[in-house]
């Protein structure tokens, strides 16, 4: 991650960019660097981590609520909710995680009274119109319930999900879910011809991560610096609404292995969801999500990465010294750590 940093300012002096510098990426790595040596020292703190965030997302979930409480049942009638708050986007990203992490505690520890939020956060996430952020919460669920649940749960699995495909047709032809019905329709007459529909969102979407990778072979290197693909291309707005090609275009091949290598080593190692099951489905969710938008300056995610790099054995060693004025001597405290190994060697001085 201090890499990715440097590799950002690189890139910045490489494109005599000094205007448009990313703040929000120099904020967000280092405190990500912090919170991986908190949660690399043991289990424990990682969980701390990590159940803050979920309890915090989840007290925004109820002010959200509250806010948006007449909105929320009124169902004669459809309005993206959100954006008091920030990008809609950006707003549905925590609602899927809680839905996953409700979803898999609830096999994990048996408990079927956290299954019923679950239909809540989905609610949730629909209001703020994010197809990319609902269609990604289904999915995840899904996979949740296949990949956690024993044989026989997987078959009640299979039924409920075609149940719920049915219940969701069904629903679509409510007044309230015209904007997603009609959305719906137009992607797959754009990319399948089944009508004479276009879906303008899709096809820009499209046309600018195009333009990003153009960009990228340009200056593959260390890319064309942040902020490049609207400067370059359509203007503001423009972004490459996919986080693959923004960061090639934007730091270069060199940035997003580093980026990548953070999502993806996790998701390639056994152990990792054997003993952390919640964050393997948390860095599968981000790493898919990278398709729809652009993501790695998000805030919320400079708080879960470092987590999953924390939670890969043998992290390094983590060194300390005590001195004891009373015995004379000095404690060399050696501790070899991660979420899942743990050891410790003790190395005494006398003086």
């Amino acid at each position: 991650m201090l890499l990715c940093v440097v590799i950002s300012i690189c890139s910045y002096c490489f494109n005599f960019k000094y205007s448009d510098f990313p703040k929000s990426v120099l904020l967000i790595f280092p405190f990500s660097i912090v919170i991986f040596e908190f949660a690399a020292i043991d289990k424990m703190h990682l969980k701390i981590i990590l159940y803050s965030v979920l309890i915090g997302t989840l007290f925004f979930s109820a002010y959200y609520l509250i806010y948006y409480f007449k909105e929320l049942i009124d169902l004669s009638s459809f309005t993206r909710l959100g954006s008091k708050f920030d990008n809609q986007n950006s707003v549905a990203r925590g609602f899927v995680l809680l839905a996953i992490s409700f979803t898999y505690y609830s096999i994990k520890r048996k408990r079927i009274v956290l299954a019923i939020p679950i239909p809540v956060f989905v609610y949730l996430c629909l209001s703020t119109g994010s197809i990319s952020n609902t269609f990604c919460c289904l999915l995840l669920i899904f996979l949740v319930l296949i990949l956690t649940c024993k044989k026989k749960g997987r078959i009640i699995t299979l039924i409920a999900t075609i149940l719920s495909i049915a219940l969701i047709i069904v629903l679509l032809q409510m007044p309230f879910a015209y904007y997603f019905k009609t959305r719906i329709d137009n992607i797959f007459s754009t990319f399948f011809g089944t009508g004479n529909k276009i879906d303008e969102s899709s096809v820009g979407r499209f046309d600018f991560a195009v333009e990003a990778f153009k960009l990228f072979f340009e200056k593959p290197l260390l890319g064309n610096g942040f902020n490049s693909v609207p400067l370059f291309t359509y203007g503001r707005g423009s972004y490459a609404h996919n986080n693959f090609a923004e960061i090639l275009a934007n730091f270069g091949f060199v940035f997003f292995a580093l980026y990548e290598f953070v999502l993806l080593l996790p998701l390639l190692r056994k152990e990792f969801r054997k003993n952390n099951g919640c964050l393997f489905f948390f860095s599968l969710y981000i790493f898919i999500f990278q398709l729809f938008l652009v993501t790695y300056y998000l805030k919320i995610d400079g708080l879960i990465l470092p987590l999953f790099a924390a939670s890969i054995p043998s992290t390094g060693p983590v060194f300390s010294a005590s001195y004891s004025p009373t015995k004379k001597r000095i404690i060399f405290d050696i501790k070899k750590t991660s979420a899942i190994v743990s050891k410790r060697d003790y190395y005494l001085i006398e003086i």
